[in-house]
């Protein structure tokens, strides 16, 4: 898509230095990504600073500069000043690409446990309702049938709204990705309309970044606040984590639609699992209780934990209008993420997995 600089500067809230009447159709932070056509934003980062390759996009073609600090002296193309780099870039991502989450229904995944899977089975869901899928997850990138192996577990926002841009010209409908707290906290996911936003659980990790678990719960938070941007639709919450029902009751109390899940049988959760039943050879069976049915699941999946990412796939299919068959359909058929506790099938008497 082509838009001029000078509305990609008010979308920022940027000055801008010159003419911006010049066309852009791409935005990026990395220097051998820059091109004719695209403005490259410097980030100062922790061991590189961006600004060191101003001249050398400057002389590829590239349309201008998006930074933190004012043009160096002699500086003579389009120099756009903005208060943060990195959100900048989101927010520029978004509008350059002509706003892609805003075309498809965006499955946000988030939590410390479960992300990946549970982006496969909304994937697979969507594919049992007759839809085309999109996904972005630490193993991979897939828009339909066409698959990369994926890069990070959360791109930069250049990249998540370049392939977003992707999905929706290859007609997606909808599309999950994986929403880690560093990328959450880094603005990769800032600016993205999220149709739904799942939280899968929290447990001691990635302290060495956040340093306690406070700061690791206020990062995931982001995801549902507003403080990206805007909040989701729905926010699907696994209260059977302590930190999923604080989170629960403080959106609630900001009148948020919040969906919550449970395989202790909570009275008070929207989704629940009983009757669970797991078995090596024959993966695992148990009981989904919806508000609009029960139906008996038979997963290829092992194990308690994948019922609960089961549980946030079908409350977030349900949002999405998908109906109870096609979410039978698509836990029975799903084998998740290669890798992750994955069954091998044989002829023995014995299993193998894969994890």
């Amino acid at each position: 898509m082509n838009i001029s600089i000078d509305k990609v500067a008010t979308a920022i809230n940027a000055k801008l230095t010159s003419d911006g009447s010049d066309k852009v159709s791409d935005v990026t932070h990395d220097s051998r990504q820059a091109r004719e056509g695209s403005l490259f934003v410097a980030i100062k980062g922790l061991t590189l600073d961006g600004h060191r390759f101003v001249d050398d996009v400057m002389r590829r073609g590239a349309a201008g500069i998006i930074s933190e600090y004012d043009p160096p002296r002699g500086f003579s193309g389009a120099w756009l000043r903005v208060d943060d780099a990195r959100t900048a870039l989101a927010k520029a991502a978004s509008v350059i690409n002509g706003e892609p989450s805003h075309s498809l229904d965006l499955i946000g995944i988030t939590g410390t446990n479960g992300k990946t899977t549970t982006t496969y089975l909304c994937f697979a869901l969507a594919e049992a309702a007759g839809i085309i899928p999109a996904m972005l997850t630490t193993v991979e990138y897939r828009i339909g049938k066409k698959s990369e192996e994926a890069v990070r577990t959360t791109p930069e926002a250049s990249d998540t709204n370049r392939f977003l841009r992707d999905s929706v010209d290859a007609g997606c409908k909808m599309a999950a990705m994986e929403a880690s707290s560093q990328a959450i906290d880094l603005h990769r996911c800032d600016w993205l309309r999220f149709r739904v936003a799942i939280f899968t659980n929290l447990t001691q990790d990635h302290l060495d970044y956040h340093h306690t678990m406070e700061a690791y719960f206020d990062a995931k938070k982001k995801l549902f606040d507003g403080r990206l941007g805007e909040a989701p639709t729905s926010s699907v919450i696994n209260i059977d984590d302590e930190w999923g029902i604080k989170l629960a009751e403080d959106l609630r109390s900001r009148g948020q639609h919040v969906i919550t899940t449970s395989q202790v049988l909570n009275s008070a959760a929207g989704l629940t699992a009983e009757e669970v039943e797991v078995s090596l050879q024959k993966g695992t069976s148990f009981m989904l209780n919806t508000p609009i049915g029960s139906r008996r699941i038979s997963s290829p999946l092992v194990g308690r934990p994948h019922v609960y990412n089961m549980l946030s796939a079908s409350a977030a299919a349900l949002e999405l209008g998908y109906d109870l068959d096609a979410i039978v359909m698509g836990l029975n058929k799903c084998v998740g993420a290669p890798g992750r506790f994955e069954r091998v099938p044989h002829d023995g008497d014995f299993a193998v997995v894969v994890d």
